[in-house]
């Protein structure tokens, strides 16, 4: 279906263009007052350009317009040209809303190709709470898209290379004996099914970071085993593969939990065999050269207001960086995917070496003909002190643990407010889990991507205000409500009336999805979802306050708020659907 901010731009861009304007005069969005439904603002625009008084301007676009059967118009001052639906029209719209899939969503005409690089874990260390922000939003912004039409890829990128997994590996050796054997005797076999722990990898890697700071032989261990990975020696190339295929293993069930998931699981290793042929063209083109014993390449231009230093290639010891890996990812990911956009959603700390990236990509010719690449930031989590995220102790907190403490909360809280008979035990357990995923994500998604926020558990799991819960309990109730009209067996006919204030505000709120879903991805910006669910959330409890849907005796009206819930309820699930958060069936 067309959306109904399409439908009135249509009309009102003919008339500008009727009167000798330009068509762009004509776009219509929704009205941020109460004064009407819908507002174009483009006699201010015209007038500007065209010498005239906006007022007039706006009373020959109306005078065009004439009677139409489905809306009305109106001026005022300054210019504004106001636009308001017949309820006749608005409740038929809506009517197909519900009878169509997707609510009568239609899917891009021209979609698009797109990798979304997100997630970013490093092999070996568990998930910290620093890794939650890219995993929903990154989900959140692919579900979106996917949902728009367009070919989405999620790419979690691993970080499987360099001088940390020598470390790990090094620390294995030093600290299991009958490991240590296997690799003096070669024993790929049995390397690559070596039992490895999770809990063994996620203390491995601490130890073998301070013990590297304290012990120079032992750093210098971790450097030739590193560079023996990188050679391609079999032996120690059979137990990182053991130790990628537990720590990957792992990751998969942590970010199951937060609905997360990735279509691809390649990492910094994958792009290795790239890198030497790209490295050797970009020498062979000019474009890289030594600066005190490292390769670089000029990123600075003209124009820049601050220095911005030039990308490292490779350094004096011929070892890669993030830069080198980042490059030639983009050169396979273009090979396999031929992709319109790739989007890095990462912390916006990366700001300057996404900037060096993006600028040599363009520079050598890796974005052409028309591959945009885009830096996706977001802000930190922190503290009630406005500070990063900690531990008591002040360490990084586990996602696994906060996830825990979230969803503890969410269970104490739900049950004071369940409105079902819910046995303890593991089915309490399963809607307290689905609950504090929703807190956590929510609580996450509704700031502005780039802004940081307060990681607050009791505002976050509460079941009032701008909270999951807040959305999974109006859901929740709906469905208890449609389910006690079954029972009455009172029929969903589909036939949506306008029969009072609060139903047309609520309707109207819900005709608005498709242009929230458009700015939610054209924005990269899943706050704007997340604002207006909670917006329709709170339409709907208005309207279900002031609506007696069981008691109705107007069958014809029953059956319309019937269909008003069903509606509803089909918009939240796929809003909150979208931001990566499951809805229960009962709470």
């Amino acid at each position: 279906m067309q959306s109904i901010t399409a439908l009135l731009t249509q009309k009102i861009a003919n008339a500008f263009l009727a009167c000798g304007y330009d068509q762009e005069y004509g776009t219509v969005v929704f009205s941020k007052t109460s004064f009407s439904q819908f507002q174009c603002n483009g006699a201010l625009a015209a007038a500007k350009r065209h010498k005239r008084n906006p007022m007039d301007i706006a009373h020959e676009v109306k005078a065009t317009v004439g009677q139409q059967a489905f809306f009305t118009v109106d001026v005022v001052n300054p210019g504004f040209i106001n636009l308001n639906l017949a309820d006749d029209f608005l409740a038929g719209y809506c009517s197909q809303m519900l009878q169509l899939d997707q609510l009568g969503f239609e899917p891009s005409v021209n979609p698009l190709s797109i990798i979304i690089d997100y997630g970013g874990p490093n092999i070996a260390k568990p998930l910290h709470v620093g890794h939650l922000r890219s995993a929903i939003i990154g989900q959140a912004i692919k579900n979106t898209a996917r949902f728009m039409g367009h070919t989405v890829v999620g790419d979690v990128h691993l970080g499987d290379w360099g001088l940390q997994m020598g470390m790990v590996m090094a620390m294995f050796i030093k600290s299991d004996e009958h490991l240590a054997s296997l690799i003096n005797q070669n024993r790929t076999e049995n390397l690559i099914v070596y039992p490895i722990a999770i809990q063994d990898l996620e203390t491995i890697y601490p130890q073998a970071s301070a013990l590297a700071k304290q012990d120079n032989l032992f750093l210098a261990e971790c450097r030739r085993i590193t560079a023996e990975l990188q050679k391609g020696n079999e032996t120690y190339t059979a137990l990182w593969r053991n130790i990628v295929r537990t720590s990957v293993a792992d990751l998969k069930k942590n970010y199951a939990k937060l609905n997360v998931d990735f279509e691809e699981w390649k990492g910094e290793s994958d792009s290795q065999p790239v890198i030497p042929s790209m490295v050797d063209d970009l020498k062979q083109r000019g474009y890289a050269y030594p600066s005190e014993g490292a390769l670089v390449v000029d990123v600075a231009l003209p124009t820049d207001t601050s220095p911005i230093p030039p990308l490292i290639l490779s350094k004096s010891d011929g070892a890669s960086l993030y830069s080198t890996t980042d490059l030639a990812t983009i050169i396979q990911r273009k090979s396999q995917y031929e992709p319109d956009y790739i989007l890095y959603v990462v912390d916006k700390r990366q700001d300057t070496h996404f900037q060096q990236v993006f600028r040599c990509a363009d520079k050598v010719g890796l974005t052409q003909p028309d591959l945009r690449l885009e830096f996706i930031a977001f802000g930190t989590m922190n503290g009630k002190d406005g500070k990063p995220f900690k531990t008591r102790d002040g360490g990084v907190m586990k996602l696994s643990l906060l996830i825990d403490l979230i969803v503890a909360e969410s269970q104490t809280r739900l049950q004071t407010v369940s409105t079902s008979t819910i046995s303890a035990g593991s089915e309490q357990a399963a809607i307290a889990q689905v609950v504090g995923i929703a807190a956590l994500k929510f609580g996450d998604l509704i700031n502005a991507r780039e802004s940081d926020y307060i990681f607050d558990v009791d505002k976050f799991t509460a079941f009032e205000g701008k909270t999951g819960p807040y959305l999974l309990y109006s859901a929740v109730r709906i469905k208890s409500i449609l389910a006690k009209a079954a029972v009455q067996q009172i029929p969903l006919t589909e036939a949506i009336q306008v029969n009072s204030a609060h139903e047309r505000a609520l309707l109207l709120k819900i005709t608005e999805l498709y242009d929230v879903i458009h700015s939610t991805f054209d924005k990269r910006m899943p706050n704007v979802l997340a604002e207006y669910v909670y917006s329709l959330a709170n339409l709907y409890n208005s309207f279900y306050h002031e609506s007696h849907v069981l008691n109705e005796v107007d069958q014809a009206i029953q059956r319309s708020l019937v269909s008003i819930m069903s509606l509803s309820l089909k918009c939240i699930e796929t809003c909150v659907g979208l931001l990566g958060i499951s809805v229960p069936d009962r709470m």
